[in-house]
């Protein structure tokens, strides 16, 4: 990781927050689906027990 120093304040190198951005994101967006597709099954779950 690069680090640039201005003062008393770190600075982290751009590359570096865009990767952790980016990983950021691709978890949120997993987690996302995961929580759909559990959506989907209880609603589908719902509507089986529904239509007995």
């Amino acid at each position: 990781t690069t680090y640039i120093t201005t003062g008393k304040n770190t600075v982290i190198d751009n590359a570096f927050l865009l990767k952790e951005l980016a990983e950021v994101i691709a978890t949120l967006q997993r987690r996302g689906r995961a929580g759909h597709a559990r959506m989907l099954i209880r609603m589908t779950v719902i509507s089986c027990i529904d239509s007995t």
